[in-house]
């Protein structure tokens, strides 16, 4: 069988310690070639009358790039084995283990401390009177707060900080007398 292509196809290269720079690089076709090489070498060996050959048969020639991936592919499959087993005992103790969802990761990428900081000066930044009404509804409206509880008129808050820790209307919430109860807000 011959093998002829018009274009060298880089298969490999060899960028090791001691490689130079005009070194020779190897191609596809030079692979195919040193395929076709121990094929032949070894069907003249098992057809010889040489008693001391070593050859048991066809040699299969794997590049190392092909064996590399098997290797991998196997160490990650028994990676998967053992987490599902670690996951299997964690259920048969009762513990439940969460996976982290792409927005936990996305916030663990975030500079939190810095934009606290940056929203409690935003918050604290007085605000005209004609834009108070307008911008209060719509933090109601966004995070779900009854203006009806609001002792004061809407313009009288000042920012949006003394907005969100408003005293409420007397009797709006009231508080249970068990004294068993936690009151919290």
């Amino acid at each position: 069988m011959k093998f002829r292509a018009s274009q060298r196809i880089h298969c490999f290269t060899y960028n090791g310690r001691f490689s130079h720079p005009h070194a020779q690089r190897f191609h596809f076709t030079t692979f195919l070639r040193k395929v076709q090489a121990t094929e032949a070498r070894a069907s003249l060996n098992r057809g010889g009358s040489s008693s001391n050959s070593s050859s048991q048969g066809n040699t299969l020639l794997l590049p190392g790039a092909t064996v590399a991936t098997i290797v991998m592919l196997g160490l990650l499959h028994a990676r998967r084995l053992y987490d599902d087993q670690k996951i299997e005992d964690a259920r048969e103790k009762g513990i439940l283990e969460f996976q982290p969802d792409v927005k936990a990761t996305f916030m663990r990428l975030l500079p939190l401390r810095s934009i606290s900081r940056f929203w409690g000066t935003l918050t604290n930044v007085e605000l005209p009177m004609w834009l108070r009404p307008s911008v209060y509804k719509g933090w109601a409206r966004a995070f779900h707060s009854n203006l009806e509880e609001v002792a004061l008129p809407l313009e009288e808050y000042a920012s949006l900080r003394e907005f969100f820790v408003r005293r409420l209307k007397e009797g709006t919430r009231p508080i249970d007398p068990d004294p068993c109860c936690l009151v919290t807000d």
